[in-house]
């Protein structure tokens, strides 16, 4: 069995515009969450290591309560995820700069159902594990889609200080449904939101498996990323970490039959000049070309097969060349190298965004 624990909340009674397709949508988000980390075969979490709150039982009370109860519980080593689908206010009450999730009985003037910056910098921070995830499905939309409407309609819902916010601490990754200019989707023939529907997805295995049978957080974001944008451009995922280096496994799949192995179509350069900004990129991180830290070897490449020096920047000029036309080694591609480039530079924007193309 896997050695997380999970914290799964879904809040289907704050929207505006009282829609049941999308209070269903946020309430199924939760629900396939949950049972799909309860399933012994495909992520592996012992039941009695997952929390599940919904609606009417997913008050701050219940949720730090929580929170503190894993606090208590989980090691230095142990995963932590936090999945969250509902809606969000603009402002928190504790503090303006910064907006909020909002959970049951949500009151911004008593501060009632505020997930807000107080208990991210107490109950969350107090989690010591290394390997905390939190992703939040939550901001609002508007056409084709179905929107995941806000409580407060004033502008964009979910800021990066939210987070950032999540993020603090050592050892944390927050993932977000979209940027904070930007809409989150639940389209209207889809069971979920259209995040949580390529997260579960992913979880199931489409993010590729390790050899050891895991699911890793920057594989599942790089897969999340990728599908949310193919089916809507409009809606970019967002990453950010603190003082988390590792590509800790989400999530484990016990039998191996289930097991995938993804296939990486990864990003494609189309002329000298993207081949010049790609390779620009690796030289300001590896100076010393492709052999510096073993990222060519470690990404599967063969570094014999590169024609090396020159100075580090034509040394990946050359070497970004060759992987595109097919060479560099049997195992390498651009979207590998990225890959363990990521490994190393978790908070590289540019990284991030060339994974997710």
């Amino acid at each position: 069995m896997f050695p997380g624990f999970a914290l799964v909340i879904s809040v289907d009674c704050n929207s505006l515009d009282g829609s049941s397709m999308l209070a269903q949508g946020v309430k199924a988000d939760g629900d396939d969450i949950d049972s799909l980390l309860r399933d012994p075969g495909v992520c592996g979490y012992k039941p009695d290591r997952i929390t599940r709150l919904d609606a009417a039982d997913a008050t701050r009370s219940n949720v730090t309560d929580a929170l503190n109860e894993i606090a208590g519980k989980a090691g230095p080593d142990d995963p932590v995820f936090v999945f969250f689908s509902g809606h969000g206010a603009q402002q928190d009450p504790v503090d303006p700069t910064r907006s909020c999730l909002a959970l049951s009985g949500f009151d911004p003037a008593s501060g009632e159902g505020v997930f807000g910056a107080d208990v991210f910098e107490s109950s969350w921070a107090a989690v010591k594990s290394n390997k905390k995830l939190f992703m939040v499905d939550a901001c609002f939309a508007g056409g084709l889609a179905l929107p995941k409407a806000p409580v407060v309609s004033n502008g964009p819902v979910l800021n990066q200080s939210v987070i950032e916010a999540l993020a603090a601490g050592g050892g944390t990754v927050a993932i977000a449904s979209s940027r904070d200019d930007q809409t989150s989707n639940l389209m209207g023939s889809d069971r979920n939101s259209l995040f949580t529907k390529h997260l579960l997805e992913g979880l199931k295995g489409a993010a590729g498996h390790d050899a050891q049978g895991y699911i890793r957080v920057f594989d599942l974001f790089t897969y999340v990323t990728e599908m949310v944008r193919q089916d809507c451009p409009s809606q970019i995922p967002v990453y950010s970490a603190h003082q988390q280096e590792d590509n800790f496994p989400v999530t484990y799949c016990q039998n191996q039959a289930l097991r995938k192995t993804r296939q990486f179509v990864g990003p494609t350069a189309t002329s000298l000049q993207d081949i010049a900004s790609i390779s620009g990129i690796f030289a300001n991180l590896y100076p010393v070309g492709p052999s510096d830290r073993n990222v060519w070897e470690r990404a599967g490449g063969d570094i014999s097969h590169l024609r090396l020096g020159g100075t580090g920047r034509a040394d990946w000029y050359g070497a970004i060349k060759n992987v595109l036309l097919g060479g560099g080694g049997a195992g390498i591609t651009l979207q590998a190298l990225l890959r363990e480039a990521l490994f190393d530079y978790p908070k590289h924007q540019q990284l991030v965004s060339l994974s997710a193309l």
